[in-house]
């Protein structure tokens, strides 16, 4: 039961709010019982307080002690009975009683006039005892009060909170369950939805009621993640589409020419050699595509280890230049080249010469005969840049960035034909690669029908 979130945070409510109703009322119940008492102190004080200003009164208008006590005697049996009807008074002077109310009174007050006390309960009676000076006699005023009243509305006060605390309590945990569930509602709809969607519905999303607040941030955050998983799985069918396609057509190629062969029991030499030049050459392509496949895959998950050594970059470029001049030569393509000033380097040399080539490579196939490529390189604030530039026709601009993208080819002017077919779509993507893993960059800064631009930037 205490698994469902709804459940514990109305119990954590409950009892964060029986605990400050609790404490509230307590305090209330506190004031409250002292109020009660306190009014019955009041009343006793008055009625001292009466009584004195009756006997200082009774003696000062007799000019004498015992006229005015007997006089005062008869004050407080006839007109004070009417005043306080409720409460029994008690005036000594010494240990002589001067007068009562009642004659008998059923308060043990003249055994109280020699306490210290001043305001005390006793036997269900609250006493209260003043001493005073009147016509230079010290005199002992004692009141009682019967505490019955008061502690009947003290405990009507205290029936009052013990019945009707639970009634307001039950409401408020009746009303924060339902706030609590109808809050949570979103959550248990975005569980139901999450929990349906799989590899087969990636594009389902969930539903969200209020995007401004918690719950509407986390469904957004969870959408988001759904489509970068959308994307990867996209990405990861592609993959594997186009690695099949890829691997196709070596293995397609590699059979028949097999097959071809030992379709008759006898062959020349010539026709094995033939056949298994064919199945080579397939192999090696293959071996290429596997080579690069896995290379992009150690990239993906950060595996791939480069060997870094100090070298002069100029001399890499021109290395490769004179490696890519012999393709050049057979489509009648002219190598521009530098000049360059030192540049010393930082990196993997085996891999920035690859990705130098590849830049080479995709200039030469995708360029027209007697047309000229442009190798530049510098050195700008500390940032090694390698500038590629052909005269190609160019790139569309909503291919720009998908070329970096694996196994993809533009269907354009730049890519048709049976020349400029036969890539896997894998080389740029891993020179990027090579450049972002050291710290770098590839882009393509300008394409149009006059050719395109390609930098490659080393950190």
């Amino acid at each position: 039961m205490t698994n469902s979130i709804r459940v514990r945070l109305t119990l954590y409510y409950a009892a964060v709010l029986t605990a400050t109703l609790g404490a509230a009322s307590y305090f209330v119940y506190q004031q409250l019982t002292r109020n009660h008492y306190d009014r019955l102190d009041t009343r006793i004080e008055t009625a001292l307080r009466v009584i004195g200003s009756s006997l200082d009164h009774e003696i000062e208008e007799h000019g004498g002690v015992p006229d005015g006590e007997e006089s005062f005697r008869f004050v407080l049996r006839t007109i004070h009975p009417l005043t306080f009807p409720d409460l029994e008074l008690a005036v000594v002077k010494g240990t002589q009683t001067v007068g009562t109310k009642p004659q008998n009174p059923t308060a043990p007050l003249l055994a109280k006039a020699r306490t210290t006390n001043t305001v005390w309960s006793e036997n269900g009676y609250r006493f209260m005892r003043i001493e005073t000076i009147v016509s230079g006699n010290k005199y002992t005023f004692i009141g009682a009060g019967s505490e019955l009243q008061t502690d009947a509305e003290v405990q009507a006060l205290q029936q009052a909170f013990l019945f009707g605390l639970p009634i307001p309590l039950l409401l408020a945990l009746a009303g924060g369950f339902w706030l609590v569930r109808k809050s949570l509602a979103p959550v248990a709809d975005m569980s139901l939805t999450a929990d349906a969607i799989t590899a087969d519905n990636l594009s389902q999303r969930l539903q969200i009621t209020n995007p401004k607040d918690e719950l509407g941030r986390l469904g957004k955050s969870f959408n988001h993640l759904l489509d970068r998983l959308e994307a990867s799985f996209d990405v990861q069918r592609r993959f594997m589409s186009d690695a099949s396609h890829e691997f196709r057509t070596p293995v397609s190629i590699a059979r028949t020419a097999a097959q071809v062969t030992l379709e008759r029991p006898e062959r020349s030499e010539a026709e094995y050699r033939d056949a298994l030049t064919v199945i080579d050459g397939q192999l090696q392509r293959m071996g290429r595509l596997v080579e690069d496949m896995f290379l992009l895959a150690t990239s993906d998950s950060g595996a791939l280890q480069l060997q870094p050594e100090r070298f002069y970059l100029e001399e890499v470029i021109n290395e490769s230049a004179s490696a890519a001049r012999l393709l050049a030569t057979k489509k009648q393509i002219r190598l521009s080249v530098g000049p360059f000033e030192e540049l010393p380097c930082l990196g993997d040399l085996a891999r920035i010469r690859q990705a130098i080539m590849i830049l080479l490579d995709n200039a030469i196939k995708y360029s027209p005969a007697n047309s000229t490529i442009n190798i530049l390189a510098s050195n700008q604030n500390g940032q090694l840049q390698i500038d590629i530039t052909d005269q190609g026709t160019g790139i569309e601009a909503s291919d720009r960035e998908k070329i970096f993208e694996r196994f993809y080819r533009p269907d354009t002017s730049r890519t048709r034909g049976s020349e400029n077919s036969g890539g896997a779509g894998l080389g740029l993507p891993i020179a990027r690669r090579i450049a972002e893993a050291h710290s770098g960059r590839l882009e393509l800064i300008e394409s149009s029908p006059n050719g395109s631009h390609f930098r490659l930037t080393l950190l």
